[in-house]
Protein backbone atom coordinates (compact mmCIF):
# COMPACT_ATOMS: atom_id res chain seq x y z
CA UNK A 1 0.00 0.00 0.00
CA UNK A 2 2.46 2.63 0.57
CA UNK A 3 3.88 2.13 -3.06
CA UNK A 4 0.46 2.62 -4.77
CA UNK A 5 1.35 6.01 -5.94
CA UNK A 6 4.87 5.06 -7.39
CA UNK A 7 3.21 1.96 -9.01
CA UNK A 8 0.33 4.20 -10.15
CA UNK A 9 3.01 6.67 -11.88
CA UNK A 10 4.75 3.67 -13.27
CA UNK A 11 2.06 2.31 -15.08
CA UNK A 12 1.15 5.57 -16.74
CA UNK A 13 4.29 7.28 -17.41
CA UNK A 14 7.16 6.14 -19.21
CA UNK A 15 9.76 6.93 -16.68
CA UNK A 16 12.44 5.02 -18.75
CA UNK A 17 13.79 4.68 -21.94
CA UNK A 18 15.35 0.92 -23.74
CA UNK A 19 16.10 1.11 -27.55
CA UNK A 20 14.44 -2.10 -27.82
CA UNK A 21 11.19 -1.25 -26.44
CA UNK A 22 11.33 1.66 -24.32
CA UNK A 23 8.34 1.19 -21.67
CA UNK A 24 9.81 -1.62 -19.25
CA UNK A 25 6.24 -2.88 -19.39
CA UNK A 26 7.71 -6.29 -18.37
CA UNK A 27 8.67 -5.04 -14.93
CA UNK A 28 5.67 -3.03 -14.60
CA UNK A 29 3.34 -6.17 -15.04
CA UNK A 30 5.28 -8.10 -13.10
CA UNK A 31 4.86 -5.44 -10.12
CA UNK A 32 1.50 -4.98 -10.29
CA UNK A 33 1.22 -8.91 -9.89
CA UNK A 34 3.41 -8.78 -6.93
CA UNK A 35 1.26 -6.42 -5.37
CA UNK A 36 -1.56 -8.22 -4.51
CA UNK A 37 -4.32 -6.01 -5.65
CA UNK A 38 -4.04 -5.88 -9.90
CA UNK A 39 -7.29 -4.72 -9.95
CA UNK A 40 -6.29 -0.94 -8.87
CA UNK A 41 -3.78 -0.85 -11.42
CA UNK A 42 -5.92 -2.28 -14.05
CA UNK A 43 -8.68 0.74 -13.92
CA UNK A 44 -6.08 2.91 -13.86
CA UNK A 45 -4.69 1.38 -17.43
CA UNK A 46 -8.48 1.39 -18.49
CA UNK A 47 -9.53 4.91 -17.55
CA UNK A 48 -6.36 6.23 -19.41
CA UNK A 49 -6.21 5.00 -22.31
CA UNK A 50 -9.93 7.29 -23.32
CA UNK A 51 -7.35 10.07 -23.04
CA UNK A 52 -3.46 8.81 -23.67
CA UNK A 53 -1.59 11.13 -25.80
CA UNK A 54 0.85 10.42 -27.87
CA UNK A 55 4.84 9.92 -27.25
CA UNK A 56 6.46 7.34 -24.85
CA UNK A 57 4.13 7.41 -22.11
CA UNK A 58 1.04 6.05 -24.71
CA UNK A 59 3.37 3.45 -25.69
CA UNK A 60 4.12 1.96 -22.45
CA UNK A 61 0.34 2.16 -21.26
CA UNK A 62 -1.08 0.26 -24.54
CA UNK A 63 1.82 -2.29 -24.24
CA UNK A 64 0.67 -2.52 -20.33
CA UNK A 65 -2.73 -2.92 -21.57
CA UNK A 66 -1.51 -5.68 -23.81
CA UNK A 67 -0.56 -7.71 -20.77
CA UNK A 68 -3.81 -7.50 -19.05
CA UNK A 69 -6.04 -8.61 -22.79
CA UNK A 70 -3.28 -11.48 -23.18
CA UNK A 71 -4.36 -12.67 -19.80
CA UNK A 72 -8.60 -12.77 -20.74
CA UNK A 73 -9.17 -9.04 -20.50
CA UNK A 74 -11.76 -8.25 -23.32
CA UNK A 75 -12.89 -4.76 -21.51
CA UNK A 76 -9.23 -4.09 -22.06
CA UNK A 77 -9.01 -5.47 -25.33
CA UNK A 78 -11.91 -3.60 -26.30
CA UNK A 79 -10.53 -0.16 -24.84
CA UNK A 80 -7.45 -0.70 -26.72
CA UNK A 81 -8.84 -0.74 -30.06
CA UNK A 82 -11.22 1.68 -29.50
CA UNK A 83 -8.99 4.33 -28.63
CA UNK A 84 -5.83 3.96 -30.70
CA UNK A 85 -5.20 7.15 -32.25
CA UNK A 86 -1.95 7.11 -34.60
CA UNK A 87 0.40 10.22 -34.53
CA UNK A 88 3.34 10.82 -37.26
CA UNK A 89 6.07 10.67 -34.56
CA UNK A 90 5.03 7.47 -32.23
CA UNK A 91 1.95 5.13 -33.97
CA UNK A 92 4.65 2.76 -34.67
CA UNK A 93 5.59 1.94 -31.38
CA UNK A 94 2.05 2.08 -29.94
CA UNK A 95 1.10 -0.22 -33.21
CA UNK A 96 3.24 -3.06 -31.47
CA UNK A 97 1.11 -4.07 -28.84
CA UNK A 98 -1.83 -5.20 -31.50
CA UNK A 99 0.82 -6.98 -33.03
CA UNK A 100 2.05 -8.70 -30.36
CA UNK A 101 -1.57 -9.45 -29.10
CA UNK A 102 -3.08 -10.51 -31.99
CA UNK A 103 -0.66 -11.59 -34.36
CA UNK A 104 -1.89 -10.89 -38.04
CA UNK A 105 -5.75 -9.39 -36.76
CA UNK A 106 -3.81 -6.96 -35.33
CA UNK A 107 -1.07 -6.28 -37.90
CA UNK A 108 -3.99 -5.51 -40.13
CA UNK A 109 -5.61 -3.58 -37.83
CA UNK A 110 -2.84 -0.77 -37.24
CA UNK A 111 -2.46 -0.63 -41.09
CA UNK A 112 -5.80 0.41 -41.67
CA UNK A 113 -5.58 3.10 -38.84
CA UNK A 114 -2.21 4.24 -39.58
CA UNK A 115 -2.93 4.36 -43.48
CA UNK A 116 -6.12 6.66 -43.01
CA UNK A 117 -4.36 8.78 -40.49
CA UNK A 118 -1.21 9.21 -42.60
CA UNK A 119 -4.24 10.71 -45.32
CA UNK A 120 -4.87 12.99 -42.88
CA UNK A 121 -1.41 14.14 -41.64
CA UNK A 122 0.61 17.45 -43.25
CA UNK A 123 3.02 15.65 -40.54
CA UNK A 124 5.34 12.82 -42.55
CA UNK A 125 4.40 9.28 -40.51
CA UNK A 126 7.98 7.60 -38.57
CA UNK A 127 7.26 4.05 -40.01
CA UNK A 128 8.67 0.33 -40.32
CA UNK A 129 9.36 -0.63 -36.45
CA UNK A 130 6.10 -1.84 -36.86
CA UNK A 131 6.73 -3.77 -39.82
CA UNK A 132 9.72 -5.02 -38.76
CA UNK A 133 8.45 -6.12 -34.97
CA UNK A 134 5.62 -7.87 -37.18
CA UNK A 135 8.43 -10.13 -39.78
CA UNK A 136 9.80 -10.92 -36.82
CA UNK A 137 7.13 -12.27 -34.68
CA UNK A 138 4.77 -13.85 -37.61
CA UNK A 139 7.75 -14.53 -40.27
CA UNK A 140 7.94 -12.10 -43.38
CA UNK A 141 6.20 -14.41 -45.74
CA UNK A 142 3.17 -14.46 -43.45
CA UNK A 143 2.92 -10.80 -42.90
CA UNK A 144 3.71 -9.33 -46.44
CA UNK A 145 1.18 -11.90 -48.35
CA UNK A 146 -1.25 -10.68 -45.50
CA UNK A 147 -1.03 -6.72 -46.41
CA UNK A 148 -0.64 -7.04 -49.67
CA UNK A 149 -3.58 -9.47 -49.98
CA UNK A 150 -5.50 -6.70 -48.28
CA UNK A 151 -3.71 -3.97 -49.65
CA UNK A 152 -5.70 -4.83 -53.12
CA UNK A 153 -8.87 -3.99 -51.25
CA UNK A 154 -7.95 -1.38 -48.56
CA UNK A 155 -6.27 1.99 -50.00
CA UNK A 156 -5.49 2.72 -45.88
CA UNK A 157 -3.38 -0.52 -45.80
CA UNK A 158 -1.61 0.12 -49.34
CA UNK A 159 -0.31 3.50 -47.75
CA UNK A 160 1.05 1.70 -44.61
CA UNK A 161 2.50 -0.75 -46.57
CA UNK A 162 4.05 1.80 -49.17
CA UNK A 163 5.29 3.48 -46.66
CA UNK A 164 6.95 0.66 -44.37
CA UNK A 165 8.99 -1.41 -46.85
CA UNK A 166 10.66 -1.11 -50.48
CA UNK A 167 9.89 -3.79 -52.80
CA UNK A 168 13.40 -5.39 -54.11
CA UNK A 169 12.92 -3.02 -57.08
CA UNK A 170 12.79 0.38 -55.10
CA UNK A 171 15.55 -1.26 -53.30
CA UNK A 172 17.59 -1.56 -56.05
CA UNK A 173 17.20 1.79 -56.87
CA UNK A 174 18.20 2.98 -53.87
CA UNK A 175 22.13 2.25 -54.05
CA UNK A 176 24.16 4.45 -51.88
CA UNK A 177 25.61 7.33 -52.83
CA UNK A 178 29.06 7.22 -53.79
CA UNK A 179 30.64 10.73 -55.34
CA UNK A 180 29.29 13.99 -54.05
CA UNK A 181 27.36 14.58 -57.03
CA UNK A 182 25.49 10.90 -56.53
CA UNK A 183 24.69 12.19 -52.71
CA UNK A 184 23.52 16.28 -54.07
CA UNK A 185 21.24 14.16 -56.72
CA UNK A 186 20.14 11.81 -54.10
CA UNK A 187 19.06 15.19 -52.08
CA UNK A 188 16.99 16.52 -54.81
CA UNK A 189 15.31 13.18 -55.58
CA UNK A 190 14.47 11.92 -52.20
CA UNK A 191 14.66 14.90 -49.21
CA UNK A 192 13.42 12.35 -46.51
CA UNK A 193 16.36 9.70 -46.94
CA UNK A 194 19.40 11.79 -47.54
CA UNK A 195 20.32 12.68 -43.95
CA UNK A 196 21.07 9.59 -43.10
CA UNK A 197 22.40 8.73 -46.40
CA UNK A 198 24.76 11.65 -45.84
CA UNK A 199 25.95 10.27 -42.80
CA UNK A 200 26.93 7.40 -44.10
CA UNK A 201 28.88 9.03 -47.09
CA UNK A 202 30.58 11.41 -44.57
CA UNK A 203 32.46 8.73 -42.79
CA UNK A 204 33.66 7.27 -46.18
CA UNK A 205 34.35 10.03 -48.46
CA UNK A 206 37.49 10.61 -49.86
CA UNK A 207 39.19 13.94 -48.45
CA UNK A 208 38.95 15.49 -52.29
CA UNK A 209 34.88 14.32 -51.81
CA UNK A 210 34.69 16.37 -48.79
CA UNK A 211 35.80 19.20 -50.15
CA UNK A 212 33.46 19.32 -52.62
CA UNK A 213 30.36 19.29 -49.54
CA UNK A 214 32.55 21.81 -48.04
CA UNK A 215 32.02 24.33 -50.09
CA UNK A 216 28.58 23.22 -50.86
CA UNK A 217 28.09 24.19 -47.15
CA UNK A 218 29.43 27.74 -47.22
CA UNK A 219 27.67 28.31 -49.98
CA UNK A 220 24.04 26.61 -48.86
CA UNK A 221 21.45 29.03 -47.86
CA UNK A 222 18.33 27.08 -47.83
CA UNK A 223 17.73 25.53 -44.52
CA UNK A 224 17.15 22.15 -46.00
CA UNK A 225 20.22 22.36 -48.20
CA UNK A 226 22.31 22.74 -44.64
CA UNK A 227 20.76 20.49 -42.95
CA UNK A 228 21.96 17.54 -45.00
CA UNK A 229 25.49 18.91 -45.50
CA UNK A 230 25.63 19.54 -42.08
CA UNK A 231 25.35 15.75 -41.33
CA UNK A 232 28.16 14.95 -43.51
CA UNK A 233 30.62 16.07 -41.24
CA UNK A 234 29.21 13.98 -37.81
CA UNK A 235 32.15 12.24 -37.85
CA UNK A 236 34.66 13.70 -40.14
CA UNK A 237 36.22 17.43 -39.11
CA UNK A 238 34.86 20.26 -41.14
CA UNK A 239 38.09 20.98 -43.56
CA UNK A 240 37.82 25.31 -43.01
CA UNK A 241 37.18 27.65 -40.48
CA UNK A 242 34.04 26.69 -38.01
CA UNK A 243 33.13 30.08 -38.31
CA UNK A 244 30.03 29.15 -40.71
CA UNK A 245 29.43 26.21 -38.44
CA UNK A 246 29.02 28.43 -35.25
CA UNK A 247 26.76 30.74 -37.13
CA UNK A 248 24.61 27.93 -38.25
CA UNK A 249 24.66 26.19 -34.75
CA UNK A 250 23.06 29.62 -33.39
CA UNK A 251 20.17 28.97 -35.70
CA UNK A 252 16.29 28.92 -34.12
CA UNK A 253 15.69 25.71 -35.89
CA UNK A 254 17.03 23.07 -33.88
CA UNK A 255 17.25 20.07 -36.29
CA UNK A 256 20.03 22.79 -38.00
CA UNK A 257 21.64 24.10 -34.86
CA UNK A 258 22.13 20.55 -33.35
CA UNK A 259 23.42 19.16 -36.99
CA UNK A 260 26.34 21.68 -36.34
CA UNK A 261 27.27 21.19 -33.09
CA UNK A 262 27.82 17.71 -34.20
CA UNK A 263 29.91 18.60 -36.68
CA UNK A 264 31.95 21.48 -34.72
CA UNK A 265 32.39 18.68 -31.81
CA UNK A 266 35.08 16.98 -34.96
CA UNK A 267 36.86 19.92 -35.03
CA UNK A 268 39.87 20.95 -32.94
CA UNK A 269 39.89 24.77 -32.60
CA UNK A 270 39.99 27.56 -30.15
CA UNK A 271 36.92 28.98 -31.30
CA UNK A 272 35.47 25.88 -31.08
CA UNK A 273 35.71 26.01 -27.83
CA UNK A 274 35.21 29.43 -26.57
CA UNK A 275 32.09 29.05 -28.36
CA UNK A 276 31.51 26.34 -26.33
CA UNK A 277 32.25 28.70 -23.04
CA UNK A 278 29.97 30.74 -24.32
CA UNK A 279 27.14 28.43 -24.83
CA UNK A 280 27.93 26.89 -21.07
CA UNK A 281 25.13 24.26 -20.93
CA UNK A 282 24.58 20.43 -21.48
CA UNK A 283 24.47 20.42 -25.36
CA UNK A 284 28.14 21.91 -25.54
CA UNK A 285 29.69 19.15 -24.32
CA UNK A 286 30.66 17.86 -27.38
CA UNK A 287 32.49 20.67 -28.43
CA UNK A 288 34.73 19.63 -25.45
CA UNK A 289 35.82 16.36 -26.58
CA UNK A 290 38.77 17.32 -29.37
CA UNK A 291 39.14 20.91 -27.33
CA UNK A 292 39.96 19.62 -24.19
CA UNK A 293 41.57 21.79 -21.09
CA UNK A 294 41.97 20.19 -17.16
CA UNK A 295 39.11 21.44 -15.44
CA UNK A 296 36.78 20.39 -17.86
CA UNK A 297 35.18 17.31 -16.17
CA UNK A 298 33.65 20.15 -13.33
CA UNK A 299 32.55 21.98 -16.11
CA UNK A 300 30.53 18.91 -18.49
CA UNK A 301 29.06 18.33 -14.38
CA UNK A 302 28.01 21.64 -13.71
CA UNK A 303 26.22 21.32 -17.67
CA UNK A 304 24.83 18.20 -16.53
CA UNK A 305 22.99 19.08 -13.14
CA UNK A 306 21.28 22.46 -15.03
CA UNK A 307 19.99 20.67 -17.92
CA UNK A 308 16.39 19.46 -16.76
CA UNK A 309 15.06 18.34 -20.12
CA UNK A 310 15.25 14.34 -20.53
CA UNK A 311 16.09 14.63 -23.93
CA UNK A 312 18.60 17.36 -23.44
CA UNK A 313 19.83 14.89 -20.75
CA UNK A 314 20.53 12.29 -22.97
CA UNK A 315 21.66 13.42 -26.02
CA UNK A 316 24.82 14.87 -23.77
CA UNK A 317 25.09 11.66 -22.02
CA UNK A 318 26.32 10.59 -25.34
CA UNK A 319 29.26 13.15 -25.42
CA UNK A 320 30.06 13.07 -21.97
CA UNK A 321 30.69 9.72 -22.52
CA UNK A 322 32.90 10.10 -25.67
CA UNK A 323 34.38 12.79 -24.03
CA UNK A 324 35.79 10.25 -21.13
CA UNK A 325 37.20 7.89 -23.14
CA UNK A 326 39.77 10.42 -24.28
CA UNK A 327 39.77 12.06 -20.94
CA UNK A 328 39.88 9.80 -18.17
CA UNK A 329 40.52 11.28 -14.17
CA UNK A 330 38.76 8.47 -11.69
CA UNK A 331 37.48 10.91 -9.30
CA UNK A 332 35.85 13.46 -11.97
CA UNK A 333 34.57 10.42 -13.44
CA UNK A 334 32.75 8.80 -11.12
CA UNK A 335 30.95 11.99 -10.42
CA UNK A 336 30.11 12.35 -13.95
CA UNK A 337 29.10 8.81 -14.03
CA UNK A 338 26.81 9.06 -11.01
CA UNK A 339 24.86 11.86 -12.56
CA UNK A 340 24.22 9.97 -15.63
CA UNK A 341 23.04 6.94 -13.72
CA UNK A 342 20.97 8.38 -11.66
CA UNK A 343 19.30 11.18 -14.16
CA UNK A 344 19.57 9.86 -17.67
CA UNK A 345 16.18 8.43 -18.63
CA UNK A 346 17.75 6.03 -21.11
CA UNK A 347 18.42 2.21 -19.52
CA UNK A 348 21.13 1.78 -21.97
CA UNK A 349 23.36 5.02 -21.10
CA UNK A 350 22.85 4.30 -17.95
CA UNK A 351 23.87 0.31 -18.45
CA UNK A 352 26.73 2.22 -19.92
CA UNK A 353 28.05 4.44 -16.74
CA UNK A 354 27.37 1.23 -14.31
CA UNK A 355 29.62 -0.79 -16.44
CA UNK A 356 32.10 1.98 -16.86
CA UNK A 357 31.81 2.66 -12.71
CA UNK A 358 32.57 -1.40 -12.43
CA UNK A 359 35.65 -1.19 -14.99
CA UNK A 360 37.36 1.40 -13.25
CA UNK A 361 36.66 0.45 -9.86
CA UNK A 362 34.73 3.06 -9.21
CA UNK A 363 31.30 2.02 -8.29
CA UNK A 364 29.87 2.72 -4.72
CA UNK A 365 28.33 0.83 -2.40
CA UNK A 366 25.11 2.90 -2.27
CA UNK A 367 24.71 3.00 -6.02
CA UNK A 368 25.13 -0.68 -6.73
CA UNK A 369 22.73 -0.94 -3.86
CA UNK A 370 19.87 1.19 -6.28
CA UNK A 371 20.99 -0.96 -9.47
CA UNK A 372 19.61 -4.25 -7.90
CA UNK A 373 16.59 -2.89 -8.18
CA UNK A 374 16.64 -1.12 -11.34
CA UNK A 375 13.92 -1.29 -13.73
CA UNK A 376 16.25 -2.85 -16.46
CA UNK A 377 17.03 -6.53 -16.07
CA UNK A 378 20.70 -5.99 -17.88
CA UNK A 379 21.78 -3.69 -15.21
CA UNK A 380 20.91 -5.80 -12.03
CA UNK A 381 22.41 -8.52 -13.37
CA UNK A 382 25.67 -6.16 -13.26
CA UNK A 383 26.21 -5.88 -9.60
CA UNK A 384 24.08 -9.20 -9.05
Amino acid sequence: MPYRQALRDFCLECQAWFPENGTFVDFAWELIQESGEPDIYRQHVLGALPTSQSGSDAQKLFALAGYFAADGDQEMRDAMYANFRPDPRYADGVANSFIVLDGLRGLLFIAREIGAAMAQSTQPFDLGWSLSVAESRLGEEATLGTLREAADRDADIARYLAHSSSSPEESAQRSKPVTFADLAALAAREPGRVWSAAYDWGRKAKPAELALAAEALLAATQEIEQGWLLVVFGTRPFPGNPHRLIELARSSNPKIASAARSALGQMSHPTVRAFAIELARAEAIGLLRNNYQPGDHALILRWLRAATDYEAVHAATRHALNFLDLHRDPADDLAILRHIYEFNPCAFCREQAVSRMIKLQILLLDVAAECAFDASQEIRDLVT
